[in-house]
This record gives C-alpha cells, structure tokens and sequence, in this order.
C-alpha cells in the first residue's frame, strides 16, 4: 500500500480531456472545498494515471490491489461518490486496484474499500474531501454485477455478462461481447461497437450508440432514454437491420448514407425509422428529446 500526492493536473490537459473530466459538487456544504474534478484518460496507467484534485489542490493518493476467486460472479459496488474502469483480461481471475483519494490524511482515511469473498463495496466519506475509483479487470466469459452511485463507469474491451445500475455519471461502454443489462438514472450514455444482448435503459441523459463493422451479432441491442437526445452513428457499410423510435413531438434528424433507403412511419404517439430488411436487432427510442442519425465517420 502507498501514500503519495496525485500527479499535479495542468489547465491545459483540464481542457485537451473534456469529455474524461467528471465534476462532482461536495455532499455537504461545509467543505472547505468546491468539488472534486478527476479525470480518467489515462486510467489505463494504474491509480497514478488518475489525475484527481480537490478545489485547487492535487489530492493525496493510497493504492491497493487483490485478486477476487476464480470462477466465480463478481460483485462491485462503489457507493456515495467514486468511479469504475473494467477492462477485460487474460487470466481466470477478477483483479482489482483501490485508488483511493483525499485532500488529506484525514480525508482519505475515511476512504474504505471492502472485500467479501468475490463482493467488493467502496465507500467515499468527508463532506466531498475524498473519492475513491475501482480498476478491475475482468476475465473471459465471466460474470459481473456493478453499481455506482455518483461518478464515471467505463467498460471496455471486454467478454461475458455484465449487469449495471447507477445514479448519476456518465457510463461508456465499448466494445464489450456478451450480454448487458443497465438501469441509468442519469447520464450521459455512449455506446461503440461490441456484440451480443444489450438491454439499457436511461431515465434522463444522452444515449449515444454507435455501430461499427458490418453487423450486430449475438443478440439485440435494445436501448432506450426517456428525457434526453438519442444519436445513432452507424458506419456506411452496416448492415443489419436498425430501428429507431421517438415521441411524434420531438425532432428527427437522419442524415447518413443509411437513410437514403430508410422507412418512416408515424402517428399522433411515435415516430419510427427503420433501416435494413428483417427483424431489427438494434432497437433504439427516445421518448423525450431530438433524435440524430448520422454516419459514424463525421
């Protein structure tokens, strides 16, 4: 276990990694802090690729890891305020990395990471003085159960089951093969390439969906949000059939190669767009909120 101060976070990589950069006000007003910023473009370093400052400060830093038991579903929860990075692995186990944060000894101390058989729960507390953010690596073809409550989730490059449920944060998910069940409070929402049964449903926030390749394969991507826009970019060459609904009130944009062959139908409650022949194995609608369809290259 190490104790060291986070590498300082320049302006300019503040700007150059905008959509890396999460934001999170402190729970209690007495803070003597006016939040926390962390920003994850370089999580794949490890715990010191984190960049995390409290207020103008960069925050102190303590890092552990340890492996979960092998063949067994996982079960990672990262409550109050904190993030998570899986990516997928070579070996037969869940390998997990602590990095926990805070403006100080004191803060950080109320950091706590728990571990219970393959049940890991994180929790951040101090009045928005400390964070704490899981790396995990997950093996082929197994099964893991996340929730989170305010902070980024990423999943990427990874095969087998993943279930999800989380408050507020953005959630990407590349490139992840096999099944995905997620319940969103809040967003934003993107998802690139991948295969498989996707099921996600977004109360409020972005949904960004984008196909690569030729096809979906391996089931149905099946993805909805309720209170904010829906983008859909599919490269020129895609396949598959692809059916997008949205509220009749709301705008629709579709401007890729795709929709020159599309149909559209609509009533007093829904429009629709349908693209390619045969049962739609992506599914995507948005209740509430413009809807754009475009080609993945612009």
């Amino acid at each position: 276990m190490t104790l060291r101060p986070a590498a300082p976070l320049a302006v300019a990589v503040v700007l150059a990694a905008a959509s890396s950069l999460w934001l999170a006000r402190p729970a209690h007003a007495s803070s003597r802090f006016s939040g926390v910023s962390i920003d994850d473009s370089r999580a794949d370093e490890g715990c010191g690729g984190l960049r995390v400052r409290f207020g103008n400060e960069p925050a102190l830093l303590e890092e552990s890891a340890f492996t979960l038991p092998a063949g067994q579903p996982a079960r990672i929860s990262v409550e109050d305020g904190g993030g998570l990075r899986v990516r997928g692995g070579r070996g037969t186990s869940f390998e997990v990395t602590a990095c926990r944060f805070g403006a100080d000894a004191e803060a950080l101390s109320g950091v706590s990471v728990g571990v219970d058989g393959s049940s890991v729960t994180a929790r951040a507390r101090g009045r928005g003085e400390s964070t704490v953010f899981l790396l995990v690596t997950m093996p082929k073809g197994a099964t893991l159960d996340l929730s989170a409550g305010n902070g980024p989730v990423s999943v990427r490059d990874a095969e087998g089951s993943v279930s999800l449920k989380a408050a507020n944060g953005p959630v990407s998910i590349r490139d992840l093969h096999g099944t995905l069940d997620a319940t969103l409070a809040n967003g934003p929402v993107t998802i690139r390439g991948g295969s498989g049964s996707y099921r996600v449903r977004a109360a409020n926030g972005p949904l960004s969906v984008s196909l690569a390749g030729k096809s979906w394969d391996g089931g149905v991507l099946d993805a909805s949000t309720v209170n904010g826009p829906l983008t859909l970019a599919v490269d020129p060459g895609f396949a598959s059939p692809v059916r997008v609904e949205s509220g009749s009130w709301t705008p629709v944009s579709c401007r890729a190669a795709a929709c020159d062959g599309a149909r559209r139908t609509g009533d007093d409650e829904t429009r629709t767009i349908e693209i390619g022949s045969g049962e739609p194995v992506v599914r995507l609608s948005a209740t509430n909120g413009p809807v754009t369809v475009r080609d993945a290259s612009r």
